[in-house]
């Protein structure tokens, strides 16, 4: 799955863990992370 970060693409391997929101939106950290999406610090947002 791809899914749009800023002015890049994060690709999401087939099979990987990834985080939604309430409408369904995929969630990306700090520096395209998904698993779990990470703030600035390293902390997870979930």
């Amino acid at each position: 799955m791809c899914v749009a970060y800023g002015d890049y693409i994060v690709k999401i391997p087939a099979g990987s863990r990834y985080y939604v929101d309430s409408f369904e939106r995929t969630l990306v950290g700090w520096h395209g992370t998904f698993d779990p999406p990470s703030g600035m610090s390293g902390e997870s947002m979930v």
